[in-house]
């Protein structure tokens, strides 16, 4: 993102920032059903299925849609190149989770 902000645009940038808040709204609409044992983790998914957050996740919405509405073609490409960039990211962090790896 900071590559998007600082090399490509600020349009494209906001587009980067997306997926992270709405695989966080999704999964804690999922996890919203369940329970933990664990404080820790039932504090976490408290916290992403929240009204609060479900709120900021539609306004991150709503602010990449009015600015790519706002946008040339071109910036629009590269809000896209940087959206599909950073769900990528979130696919593999998750992955690396999921898998248990260690670095």
């Amino acid at each position: 993102m900071y590559y998007q902000l600082n090399e490509v645009n600020p349009q494209a940038a906001v587009a980067g920032l997306l997926p992270c808040y709405w695989l966080y709204a999704q999964i804690g609409a999922h996890l919203a059903k369940l329970t933990s044992p664990k404080p820790l983790y039932q504090a976490f998914f408290d916290a992403y299925a929240s009204d609060d957050f479900t709120t900021s996740t539609n306004q991150m919405l709503d602010l990449v849609n009015q600015t790519a509405a706002a946008s040339s073609p071109d910036v629009q490409t590269q809000m896209a190149t940087a959206f599909k960039r950073s769900a990528v990211y979130e696919s593999h962090f998750w992955q690396m989770a999921y898998q248990k790896e260690r670095w």
